[in-house]
């Protein structure tokens, strides 16, 4: 005998009450959502899972934000039919986080399309609410991105540092949270997570706030099954750590480099501080007594220029030399030791660091960045052992600037005594080359007259004979002393000594009979006025003298021959004259 419920057993069910059995006792729901986003038909725990009656959902718009409590649901199938999967990709799967719901679709014929949707277990809930602590715990960004490029979660650090909340970033585009250009840079690093690989970079990113950040990133592909749901993205702001480097390089450079000046070794580290500091104005700056000169500056605006000049108690530095060491603020408006300071009065300075510049132990400056604006965070030890880093740095380069300069300096005076005649201080036959060799490559040679005058001491071998040569050596000095002072009337004219008691005049800018009158100037005057040597009765002297013009087919040479050639007429023409020769 068969009780009820075994007969029932032993009759077979009508084909279709079967399947519909087995959608009742299952756990998953089912939807049949047409080709124009109308859902036509439900199956399964509709119920149980999408906590919505199954009248309310049959027949009703995936439009409709009241039909469904998961917002995921009507985005991912309102896109899935707009777009569906292609030949090669029958289904697809996803992770519903915030609704403890696991999807999964399939097309159907005539572009509908069947989403299957399960919801976790309790194990799995638990799991991932661990998983999202631990996420919010951990000090780098954490970010899951679906295949659509949106935001399905972000940990509490990735929330922080973009400023929206976790309900504000979700189903949020990538895109929208950076500019396109760094947008564009990323795409292919999302096609290759998304393709399974993953991914890690480093890139400079500009964040649509205008940030512009160093990033090193991690995309983790995370696969529902063989295909890829989406990824996971670490992500670290190495800013900080990334100017830190370069700061360092050019540190570096500053202290080896010798290829370039030392202005642009100085223009470099001071714009890399800027950057790592978050200032605004950078200085070097040299103290001398109470004297505070700018050397060198950079700003984000206007620089102050160099060679600027402030009275040393107008500035904070003064307070820097006073500490002896890195000093600083990052609100001088409320730091009683920069209260009523009179360069907070005119420029407003809220954040200041500092330190002394020392050559060879003694204080030659400091070395400063500054801000009108208050900083956030206060400066950490890392920074302000860099600042004394930057002006190790300075200090070696000012030091090399100040020797190079040193040596240029003694080069340049001794380059200009081997030009300057040792007895008379005038230019001597060496500069005279010079001065020539600039003239036949100058056109002006050929359009403004240039003449040439030989000047020499009449019967000067009676004078040393006479006198002795010191005596010669100081009528020397008393000639050139009055040929100087006659020709400074004119602007361009010089004497050179050449030989010993002979001399050259160079007359610019006039015509062969004024350079004669110039010379008979001279002459006059030499010819009237007595040599004033103590212990000898008054003495006079006279010069002859021989003139020419510089043609411009002429050379250095054929000038000064036709100059001596007159020089010798005037000598054997009985002397103290002046004779020209064209």
């Amino acid at each position: 005998m068969y009780q009820d419920g075994d007969k029932a057993r032993e009759q077979p069910m009508p084909e279709k009450a079967w399947f519909k059995q087995v959608m009742q006792d299952s756990e998953d729901a089912y939807l049949f959502i047409s080709k124009d986003s109308m859902i036509e038909d439900v199956a399964g725990a509709i119920q149980n899972v999408l906590k919505v009656p199954r009248k309310e959902l049959v027949g009703a718009a995936l439009s409709d934000r009241d039909i469904l409590r998961a917002d995921f649901l009507k985005s991912f199938i309102a896109e899935s039919v707009k777009a569906p999967c292609s030949s090669d990709k029958k289904n697809d799967a996803y992770l519903d986080r915030r609704n403890q719901l696991r999807w999964k679709y399939y097309e159907a014929r005539d572009g509908n399309v069947v989403a299957k949707v399960s919801r976790m277990n309790t194990h799995l809930e638990a799991e991932e609410a661990i998983v999202d602590q631990l996420a919010d715990a951990l000090p780098m960004m954490i970010t899951y991105v679906d295949r659509n490029w949106c935001f399905l979660f972000n940990n509490k650090a990735y929330e922080e540092f973009i400023g929206l909340t976790r309900e504000e970033l979700y189903r949020k585009p990538v895109s929208s949270v950076m500019t396109e250009e760094s947008f564009k840079k990323i795409v292919p690093r999302f096609e290759r997570a998304l393709s399974g690989e993953r991914v890690n970079y480093e890139d400079r990113l500009t964040l649509a706030d205008g940030r512009s950040l160093h990033f090193n990133v991690s995309y983790i592909p995370y696969f529902i099954g063989d295909e890829v749901g989406g990824f996971y993205a670490v992500i670290n702001d190495v800013s900080e750590y990334s100017a830190m480097i370069n700061l360092l390089k050019g540190i570096h450079n500053a202290v080896n480099r010798t290829d370039i000046d030392t202005q642009e070794i100085i223009s470099n580290l001071l714009r890399d501080a800027l950057d790592y500091l978050g200032q605004d104005i950078a200085i070097v700056s040299q103290v001398v007594g109470d004297q505070y000169t700018i050397m060198w500056s950079e700003s984000k605006e206007a620089a102050i220029e160099p060679g600027t000049v402030f009275s040393l108690g107008d500035t904070y530095c003064r307070l820097t030399l006073n500490h002896d060491d890195v000093f600083h603020t990052i609100d001088a408006g409320n730091d009683i030791r920069f209260s009523g300071h009179p360069c907070y009065e005119t420029f407003g300075l809220e954040t200041y660091i500092g330190a002394p510049v020392r050559i060879n132990g003694i204080v030659w400056g400091t070395v400063n960045f500054s801000s009108a604006s208050h900083r956030v965070k206060p400066f950490s030890d890392i920074e302000v052992e860099l600042v004394r880093l930057i002006v190790g740095a300075v200090e070696k380069v000012v030091t090399q600037f100040e020797y190079l300069s040193q040596v240029k300096k003694e080069r340049d005076e001794m380059a200009a005594l081997a030009r300057k005649d040792q007895l008379t201080g005038l230019p001597n036959r060496a500069y005279l080359n010079e001065y020539v060799d600039m003239l036949v490559k100058s056109p002006d040679v050929q359009y403004h007259g240039i003449c040439l005058a030989v000047i020499d001491i009449d019967h000067f071998k009676v004078i040393n004979d006479t006198y002795g040569h010191d005596v010669g050596d100081k009528v020397i000095i008393w000639l050139s002393e009055l040929v100087t002072e006659v020709l400074r009337a004119r602007e361009g004219d010089f004497a050179a000594r050449v030989g010993g008691e002979e001399f050259v005049v160079m007359i610019n800018n006039s015509s062969l009979e004024v350079a004669r009158s110039v010379m008979e100037r001279v002459r006059s005057k030499v010819e009237s006025t007595p040599i004033p040597i103590e212990g000898v009765s008054p003495l006079f002297v006279t010069i002859s003298s021989g003139v020419t013009q510089w043609q411009p087919t002429d050379t250095y040479p054929h000038v000064f021959k036709r100059a001596d050639e007159a020089l010798y007429e005037a000598k054997h023409g009985g002397r103290n004259q002046v004779c020209i020769k064209t």
